[in-house]
């Protein structure tokens, strides 16, 4: 299951100097294909598909109005990009490559969904090509991720010794911390460190909330809220099956 989106802007900065004759960029239109190409020799799946963005979910953007808003930046032309995924999309087409897009629905919850769809199939195997930290969450004996930009493939028996949680674990670990690149705000003053002693101690969110402990001078009115909020925006499980 490849995160269509994800991989869209790993070609846009990778090949970022690729120009077509007129001149315009063309790193998506050039590298899309390849980076795809390359997957599939390598891994040669029994079944693939790519799922791409369908715009920001309304319930989210409810809950916080700045979630995912993209921002004008000198190395990212916006119109470019966008053209660029357009004829992408339409290559995979014209390749007979599966493809997944369902306006105002987001990658990551249809990559959910689908997940869900290849385990009531009786995939045992599945692997979610992604750079994207919040696929953590969806690691089981059956789901792995591979981290194209890193050359590794995560799974649930070194998810720990990579990055330093288990699946359940880097969900609490994310909703404490934020995610800058989706405007999501993290609870002040944890950083790394902080939260993976928290991790670490108590094990999950739940589990201190439901406790008469105090860690540290954390505001449990604050975490509860941050909790609350944050669970909303980046647990995929959760989000799916409260709300699809």
């Amino acid at each position: 299951i490849i995160d269509g989106n994800n991989n869209l802007h790993r070609a846009y900065h990778k090949y970022s100097g690729m120009k077509s004759k007129a001149g315009e960029s063309s790193s998506i239109i050039y590298g899309f294909p390849l980076i795809i190409g390359g997957l599939l020799k390598r891994f040669n799946p029994d079944d693939a598909i790519i799922a791409f963005d369908g715009g920001r979910n309304e319930h989210r953007l409810k809950l916080l109005p700045t979630y995912k808003a993209r921002e004008r930046r000198l190395d990212f032309d916006v119109e470019s990009f966008d053209s660029q995924c357009i004829i992408a999309r339409d290559l995979m087409t014209a390749l007979k490559l599966k493809t997944v897009k369902i306006p105002g629905q987001e990658a990551d919850d249809l990559i959910y969904l689908l997940v869900r769809a290849y385990k009531k199939l009786g995939y045992d195997n599945i692997i979610i090509v992604s750079r994207d930290k919040d696929f953590r969450q969806l690691i089981t004996t059956k789901v792995s991720i591979w981290v194209v930009t890193d050359d590794v493939r995560v799974t649930h028996k070194n998810i720990v010794s990579t990055y330093g949680t288990t699946p359940k674990q880097s969900l609490d670990y994310l909703i404490m911390d934020g995610d800058k690149s989706d405007k999501i705000p993290g609870l002040p003053g944890f950083g790394e460190k902080t939260i993976k002693e928290f991790l670490s101690r108590y094990s999950s969110i739940e589990n201190y909330l439901n406790s008469n402990e105090q860690f540290r001078k954390l505001d449990r009115n604050k975490l509860e809220a941050t909790y609350k909020l944050n669970l909303e925006l980046i647990g995929i499980k959760h989000f799916v099956k409260k709300h699809l």
